[in-house]
C-alpha cells in the first residue's frame, strides 16, 4: 500500500498517509514504532470491516482533522458513528478496533494485548 509522496515532501512522512497514527502526524519524529504499527493494523482492521478505505484524507492538515473527530468517537461503542456504525462488529471485536485505534500512543492497544484479547481466544460474547 506504499505510495510515492508528490512534492512539497512532508518533513518526518513515513508510510502512506492513512495509515500514519496521529503521533507521526505532528511532526515531531519520535514515535513508538510499535504503537504506530498497532494503528497501522487498526486501519487495516477497519477498512476489511467497512470494505471501504477507513481515511480518505488527502492532506497531512486534513487527515489530522479527521483522526481528531475519530477521538471524539468511542469506537467501541455499540452506538459508535465511527466507520459507520460497523453493525456486525460483536462487542469484543469492537473493544480490539478502539484498542488498536486508540488516539494517543500510551492508550493504545499492543499488538500482544490484541492477540490475548477474548476476540481472539473464543471468549467473544
Amino acid at each position: 500500500m506504499a505510495t510515492t509522496a508528490a512534492p512539497p515532501y512532508e518533513r518526518f512522512m513515513v508510510g502512506t498517509l492513512h495509515y500514519n497514527a496521529p503521533e507521526q502526524l505532528t511532526g515531531k519524529g519520535q514515535y513508538n514504532a510499535q504503537a504506530v504499527d498497532t494503528w497501522a493494523l487498526g486501519c487495516v482492521m477497519a477498512e476489511l470491516l467497512t470494505g471501504g478505505p477507513a481515511f480518505t484524507s488527502k492532506t497531512v492538515e486534513e487527515h489530522l482533522l479527521e483522526l481528531s473527530e475519530l477521538r471524539d468517537y468511542d469506537v467501541g461503542s455499540k452506538d459508535s458513528l465511527a466507520f459507520g456504525g460497523l453493525p456486525g462488529l460483536s462487542p469484543a471485536g469492537r473493544e480490539v478496533l478502539a484498542g488498536l485505534l486508540a488516539f494517543y500512543d500510551d492508550k493504545r492497544m499492543t499488538a500482544e494485548a490484541a492477540l490475548e484479547h477474548r476476540w481472539f481466544t473464543g471468549e467473544d460474547d
